[in-house]
């Protein structure tokens, strides 16, 4: 049954281990991306946000249609939401007393419950209940222990459509405002000039807060509109116009930071993405070299939301309830546009399944224009965040310059060469003052200290560095940490240099957790130079040595190269994101101002990365078309936007032509922006996944904007091979050649693309453009070719470390050799009969670090329906340094992971050091894979206390209410396993994620509750059919190989079958209804089938005529009698013992009690949506 094999990885030349910043959306935290370490809140959650049936005010609205809702006054002509009108007063109420019926019954039900508050700009608590962009609020269950049993009292209630456990999001201009044509813009009759650029647009910013004495502020020449200011008057100012703040009440902030702006620890993020959407031209310096600034929409007034701040508990997110509560006031106060320079990672596939992503979405159907930043995870495919069409999500590239601080050089011994005496380097915000003038420094280069430790993630022995300067690279942890390790080393500077993948790119660096405890200067430089200075010393040793000048300049840069940080595509769900990309890339604006520290770093300037950068580039770009087009609608602005873009020479990281899933459309050029000549209605072309040997075909709306008549000719453009070597899209067809539309005119035209012409399996992109004699447009295409399903049961992925070669063992260790324990799972697998093939993952190692991935793409993972990766006894991590070449998994590799699970997949993790592994061993910081796909917390490295157990049983026993519960297995070594179960990991699930299994035998103490795995799904239910998490994982901290195969317990075939029966279990419900006429009692008779998981055992029904759904049971027939005499649609709930729960649902119509007799429905109807396993 074994069929050995090895699927070729591609050696591209992406980032290796800890090689881009941060992971959601800002490019000053060094957390290098979903596959490597980042911030986890563990589980100090203990709030959960409600959503109630009916739905918000936003929704409501746009289901009336514009029309309706402008003659009823609800909406303006571009069909921005008006929640004061008297029209939306009617549904409020109901909102209103929907939620008060649930808090009236909830001390009977949750009695440990309350209504959660927040703290406002004026110091006062606020009720989290929301109405306008999502329908319910957040409760407040007092402690992580009570969420798990409050969440499930609370899903049993009449009108409740989902519970959502609290989450955390974090924050993801010199040359940039000329590079995207803004004065273009200004330029338009409609707006005047670069003074009235924006003039009556409101923008609103959802983020760190804006300040009012920052310069790009001012209200000098700004007058308040009808209605304004709102929130704290004392910074608003007539540019700002509203200041509002959301304080969690139990992590107030910090002193000092307590306002509605940033104060003496609080982040420049907000004024500085602010000010390069709306700031006021200004003329400054930034290190003694003037600069000259402007926002893209300068004339704009801005309304300051801060969701960030300096907290007391050094939290620096914002939760998802006072993000929903901070989208609700900007509803409110009548903002035409908001910016959103934040994310959570690619983890949610958005819409009604995710609460925060409802609310945004729910703004743009009111009429708001949403900027969404496509997240810091790049380069790695399926990297993006923020899938949902409603809004807009922008990617990153480089501008054509950027500032350095001063300059930096060796100078002894002498002579110096002349590369080494003009380096360029950038200051963060946090850390000592760097001395004015010219100073010199004795250096000594991490590498020359400790080769495993180059990155400087972990700490040095006291006096290391003594009196000198330390050199380290970039990557493996946040920026903050590797200052704070080298001053307690004895370090009097710290140079950060870029890794090979950065280049020779400045990026600002952010403090991260620990930056704020640094009281020594520090600086970063490019990867050159850095290389450089570590030669010269292994040249020259104690003698070499640098000097610092402080005085600023200005360093040219390479335009139009999208950013290696940048989140790439396709979006969970498998769409077609990023929609656009503008700079990002050293922006230089208000804020993060590097030579002074406090409060005043928001006054001065500063530059700054991340797609946070490049979001509000578009969100000022959106405010001007509102501006000359007032009666556009979102879609219009955003498909203007889109197909006026930049898609020619630009350019990724590594000099391939980027294509689609890197830019969307292209880089934002407002040259044509104000006169596209035609709307696209979608504005991309998202295919989707297509198996070869079939095609797909996706129709187009064009509506002419244009004064004259415009003929178009259409073709399909291939860059892949070069700009000056385009083709046709291999495969796409177009169902006109030209066509020809008058002004106001709409037709349309379908695209059809051929998967086994479009040139092979894996991700296809291209553009369709439009050639008109006055206009040009395009848009891009995306289609994802995936192959048959591979023709066994499971891929096994061995990552045990036995493959890795022993002289490079022997370099971490000597004499360190791993087991090979693959054959306890392919053993496993033939005693239950289920074929397999082994993709040995430390084969792929490459001592010479060429490889940034060892895993099989996406594309050859997705052939297989599950997916086993073990790691034996392996702990290595490949952001460890102790091996000279990358080491899977790596950062890329988990990427892939995540992005197969998100597609679908279903994968078990074995490993009682997987937590290592996968960089994660820590209560605080995990990978994305580890935190957000399995769901888990490491709360210890051994729940046995480091030892195996040999006098006695060791029973790892299953939990009541799972799959597992009538399962124990013993891992001690008295019997035929490995005996090699001395550091199972205690893990701690995340809130929705289901404790599998727990240690029972034994132990040196639990830190949490000692758990050791743990099992992650999103199940469907009557009132959230939509899930947002489409696949499945199971995580268990201890390796099949040391479970023991003996009577009176489960055997590894048992646990390995259970957990593979719980994977790839579907199921398909069906009701069939027996109708009586009114006034009498309808019978339904439900059925569930599943592949793996037997017969239904519990059933819940709505039956359709506004009451609300049964209560879960086990019967198979269910009568209803029907009042009224109609049509009605039933729906059926249904559950296996693996907790697999499917959909379905029936029409029906119910005569009059005068028809007698027996009545059936149409058609049975059968129909399995989203089914899913829970535990």
């Amino acid at each position: 049954m074994l069929r050995r094999f090895a699927i070729a990885v591609l050696a591209l030349s992406f980032w290796q281990a800890g090689a881009a910043p941060a992971t959601f959306a800002v490019r000053l935290l060094d957390d290098p991306g979903p596959g490597a370490s980042r911030a986890v809140a563990a589980d100090g959650f203990h709030r959960l946000v409600v959503a109630l049936e009916s739905p918000p005010l936003a929704e409501w609205a746009a289901a009336r249609g514009l029309a309706r809702n402008q003659a009823d006054g609800l909406a303006d002509a571009a069909g921005r939401l008006d929640p004061a009108a008297p029209a939306a007063r009617g549904h409020l109420a109901r909102l209103d007393a929907e939620q008060r019926a649930l808090l009236k019954v909830l001390p009977e039900v949750v009695p440990d419950a309350r209504l959660a508050t927040y703290l406002d700009e004026a110091g006062r608590g606020r009720p989290h209940r929301y109405a306008v962009t999502f329908n319910g609020l957040t409760l407040d269950v007092g402690a992580p222990e009570r969420v798990p049993a409050a969440r499930r009292a609370l899903e049993a209630l009449p009108g409740v459509r989902a519970v959502f456990a609290e989450r955390a999001y974090v924050p993801a201009m010199y040359a940039s405002v000329p590079l995207i044509h803004a004065p273009a813009a200004w330029g338009h009759p409609a707006v005047g000039g670069q003074g009235r650029a924006g003039a009556g647009i409101r923008v609103a910013s959802m983020d760190g807060g804006v300040h009012k004495d920052s310069p790009m502020f001012s209200g000098l020449g700004f007058d308040f509109p009808p209605g304004f200011p709102k929130g704290l008057a004392a910074n608003t100012n007539g540019k700002i116009i509203a200041s509002r703040a959301y304080f969690r009440p139990f992590d107030p902030p910090a002193p000092g930071d307590e306002k509605p702006w940033p104060g003496v620890n609080g982040t420049s993020h907000g004024v500085h993405t602010a000010s390069t959407a709306v700031g006021n031209p200004v003329t400054g310096s930034y290190w003694g070299t003037p600069i000259e600034l402007s926002g893209v929409a300068p004339a704009a007034h801005v309304m300051s939301y801060r969701v960030f701040y300096a907290s007391v508990q050094n939290d620096a997110t914002f939760h998802n309830p006072e993000g929903i509560a901070c989208l609700e006031d900007v509803v409110r106060d009548g903002a035409h546009v908001v910016n959103n320079s934040w994310g959570g990672g690619p983890g949610s596939s958005g819409g009604e399944g995710d609460p925060l992503d409802t609310a945004l979405v729910n703004a743009s159907r009111a009429g708001i224009f949403v900027s969404m930043s496509a997240g810091n995870s790049g380069p790695g495919g399926e990297t993006g965040d923020h899938p949902s069409a409603d809004y807009i999500t922008v990617a990153a590239t480089s501008t054509g310059g950027e500032y350095a601080s001063g300059k930096l050089a060796a100078d002894a011994p002498q002579p110096v060469p002349p590369a080494l005496t003009r380096m360029a380097y950038q200051v963060p915000d946090w850390g000592g003052l760097l001395p004015i003038g010219k100073n010199r420094y004795a250096y000594l280069p991490a590498a020359a200290v400790d080769p495993g430790n180059v990155e400087g993630c972990n700490a040095w022995p006291a006096g290391t560095f003594d009196d000198r300067l330390a050199l380290v690279r970039r990557g493996g942890c946040e920026f903050g940490r590797k200052a704070l390790n080298a001053e307690q080393a004895g370090a009097v500077f710290v140079i950060v240099y870029n890794h090979a993948t950065g280049g020779d790119a400045l990026v600002g660096m952010g403090a991260g957790a620990v930056g704020t405890q640094v009281t020594i200067p520090a600086i970063f430089v490019g990867h050159t130079h850095g290389e450089a200075l570590i030669a010269w010393h292994a040249q020259h040793g104690s003698a070499a040595s640098v000097s610092l000048d402080t005085i600023g300049y200005f360093v040219g840069n390479a335009p139009d190269r999208v950013a290696d940080f940048s989140g790439r595509g396709p979006g969970v769900g498998l769409v077609l994101k990023p929609d656009i990309a503008a700079p990002g890339v050293s922006i230089m604006a208000q804020g993060f101002d590097s030579a002074v520290r406090g409060e005043a770093r928001h006054l001065g300037f500063g530059q700054a990365g991340g797609t946070s950068m490049a979001a509000p580039h578009v969100a000022g770009a959106a405010a001007l078309l509102r501006q000359i087009h007032p009666t556009w609608d979102n879609a219009a602005i955003k498909s203007a936007l889109m197909s006026t873009s930049k898609f020619v020479d630009v350019y990724t990281h590594d000099g391939r032509p980027a294509q689609p899933l890197d830019i969307g459309a292209g880089r934002l050029d407002l040259a044509r922006a104000a006169d596209p000549g035609v709307i696209l209605d979608p504005p991309s072309l998202s295919f989707g996944t297509v198996v070869t040997g079939t095609r797909a075909t996706l129709r187009i709306s064009l509506r002419s904007v244009a004064r004259d008549v415009e003929m178009y000719t259409l073709r399909t453009v291939d860059t892949t091979h070069g700009f000056t070597r385009t083709r046709a899209v291999a495969g796409m067809s177009v169902s006109r050649r030209s066509l020809t539309l008058a002004p106001g005119e709409t037709r349309t035209l379908d695209v059809t693309w051929d998967a086994a012409a479009s040139g092979g399996h894996g991700d296809r992109q291209g553009y369709l453009v439009l050639d008109g004699l006055r206009h040009q447009a395009h848009l891009p295409a995306w289609m994802r070719v995936a192959p048959p399903p591979a023709p066994v049961d499971v891929l096994v992925i061995d990552n045990d470390g036995s493959s890795l070669p022993a002289e490079t063992l022997d370099a971490v260790a000597p004499g360190l050799r791993f087991a090979d324990y693959t054959p306890s799972y392919t053993a496993a697998l033939d005693d239950l009969g289920l074929t397999y093939d082994v993709y040995d993952a430390d084969a792929q190692y490459d001592p010479a670090g060429a490889r940034t991935h060892l895993l099989p793409d996406v594309v050859s993972l997705g052939r297989y329906r599950a997916i086993v990766y073990q790691t034996g006894d392996n702990s290595l991590s490949d952001a460890s340094g102790l091996l000279p070449g990358a080491s899977a998994p790596t950062n890329l590799d988990m990427n892939r992971l995540v992005a197969y699970v998100n597609a679908g997949g279903r994968l078990a993790m074995f490993g009682q050091d997987l937590a290592a592994t996968l960089n994660s061993a820590s209560p605080t910081s995990a990978s994305f894979l580890y935190g957000e796909v399995l769901g888990a917390v490491w709360r210890r490295d051994s729940v046995t206390g480091g030892t195996v157990y040999s006098d006695t049983l060791a029973l790892v026993t299953g939990l009541p209410g799972t799959p597992f519960e009538r399962l124990s297995v013993d891992v001690s070594d008295t019997g035929d396993g490995a005996g090699n179960l001395s550091s199972i990991d205690e893990i701690e699930p995340k809130a929705g994620i289901v404790p599998l299994m727990k240690f029972t035998a034994g132990g040196a103490g639990f830190a949490a509750q000692g758990h050791v795995a743990a099992a992650h799904a999103d199940r469907p239910t009557l009132e959230r059919p939509r899930t947002t998490f489409a696949g499945r994982a199971a995580y268990f901290s201890f390796g099949l190989e040391g479970v023991n195969d003996e009577a009176g317990h489960a055997t590894r075939a048992d646990l390995l079958g259970t957990a593979l029966d719980w994977l790839r279990d579907a199921a398909t419900a069906v009701v069939t209804p027996t109708i009586r006429p009114a006034g009498e009692v309808s019978l339904f008779e439900l059925d569930l089938a599943s592949t793996h998981g037997g017969p239904g055992v519990r059933y819940r029904m709505d039956f359709g005529d506004g009451g609300a759904p049964t209560a879960p049971g086990g019967g198979t027939v269910f009568g209803h009698l029907y009042e009224r005499p109609g049509r009605y649609t039933v729906r059926v709930e249904a559950a296996n013992a693996l907790g697999t729960t499917a959909l379905a649902e029936a029409e029906v119509y119910v005569p009059p009690a005068a028809g007698a007799g027996m009545w059936r429905a149409f058609l049975p109807a059968a129909h399995a949506q989203a089914g899913a396993a829970q535990p």
